[in-house]
């Protein structure tokens, strides 16, 4: 991948802070969200958001009904697409249990 090479590495990071900002950073909301469930989807192998991101915005969440899911082997946008993947039926039975439907 062109943006994990030696030749842009020292880009990355300034060009990130230059053009986004936390405004929108979801820990500034989570007090407000407390009395919600909260499930975090992170995977394992995720470079573009390191997982240690996800669990911070979990541990940092006040309320008491939150569930993390590290899914193993699966990137920023890998987890609903790999082959064989249990988590898609797993997040529709997390779901159907929320909203009280049967199984």
């Amino acid at each position: 991948i062109v943006a994990d090479g030696w030749l842009t590495w020292i880009f990355q990071y300034p060009v990130a802070y230059g053009f986004f900002s936390d405004d929108y950073s979801p820990a500034d909301s989570l007090k407000a969200l407390s009395a919600l469930p909260l499930l975090v989807i992170h995977g394992a192998a995720d470079r573009t958001v390191p997982i240690a991101a996800g669990r911070a915005l979990y541990d940092a969440f006040p309320g008491p009904d939150k569930e993390f899911w590290s899914i193993p082997g699966a990137g920023h946008m890998e987890v609903f697409g790999m082959p064989g993947s249990p988590w898609r039926d797993q997040l529709l039975a997390y779901l159907a249990k929320r909203m009280g439907k049967p199984q």
